[in-house]
């Protein structure tokens, strides 16, 4: 389900490439610019953040408060996700291109921190409570999932095959930088919620045409990413308090894409093919 959407898209483009005729799809004139730039791609993603988390109960007996203190680095366990976008031209600098990037990308994450979950008093010989008892490992390997939606716009120099959109180019490359405004929501064992952030990020790629536009992506976001925010957190249960956030410091991902329109690059020069 995760991927529905780019199998939708897919098989959409299937069908509008076999309605071209051929005649025109041999010489490269059957389907716009807008489409021979469309891109696909899937994600291998590692995400770096900050927990924090402070658990308050209180004694059922008196103003008694007891406090669980937590602050760890973490770094996500499995990381994957999908994209899709495009690029506008913008300029002609030389034999490369100046664009805007634009994508829609998906990213879940599994990570492995302490959470920690009251689970009884602690009591003396009297039976009077002296303390709070919280469990923090459920051996399952993981203790918590979060899921990002992303729209990256970047400022791209494109050199090759995506600059000068021919058949002749066997070959291609981007550099780009820009912000990237991220959706993301996190649930654990303790707490959860949502946050939403605008981050800086770079990107790289590198690419070979075999039939069509393969390409090797690689990307990092960097600054502050609201994986989930305290203000935003679920909440907590009767007779307790909880404040918990989890602040992302950075995504490192790389993509394998493919752009499933460039068998129908041109045969002719670039000079007026990107107005």
């Amino acid at each position: 389900m995760k991927f529905s959407l780019l199998k939708k898209i897919v098989a959409a483009s299937v069908l509008l490439v076999a309605s071209i005729p051929q005649s025109q799809a041999q010489f490269g004139v059957g389907i716009p610019n807008f489409f021979k730039r469309f891109e696909l791609g899937y994600s291998y993603s590692v995400g770096f953040a900050t927990y924090n988390s402070v658990e308050r109960v209180k004694n059922p007996g008196n103003d008694n408060v007891y406090e669980n203190n937590i602050k760890e680095n973490v770094r996500s366990k499995f990381g994957y996700g999908g994209l899709m976008g495009s690029y506008i031209p913008l300029k002609r600098v030389g034999n490369s291109l100046m664009a805007i990037g634009v994508n829609f990308q998906y990213n879940a994450f599994l990570w492995d921190y302490t959470t920690p979950v009251f689970q009884n008093w602690i009591t003396n010989e009297n039976g009077e409570i002296t303390g709070a008892y919280y469990s923090d490992d459920f051996g399952l390997g993981f203790s918590s999932m979060s899921v990002q939606m992303a729209m990256p716009v970047s400022l791209d120099f494109k050199f090759g095959a995506e600059a000068n959109l021919q058949k002749s180019a066997r070959f291609t490359g981007t550099i780009g930088a820009g912000v990237y405004p991220s959706a993301n929501m996190t649930v654990d064992f303790d707490n959860g919620g949502f946050g939403f952030g605008v981050s800086p990020f770079v990107k790289g790629e590198i690419g070979i045409k075999g039939g069509i536009l393969w390409k090797l992506r690689a990307q990092y976001v960097m600054g502050r990413i609201p994986f989930y925010t305290d203000q935003n957190s679920i909440g907590s249960m009767v007779g307790s308090s909880n404040s918990s956030e989890l602040i992302g410091k950075g995504v490192a991902s790389v993509s394998l894409v493919f752009m499933p329109f460039s068998w129908n690059f041109r045969e002719d020069g670039w000079w007026n093919w990107h107005r």
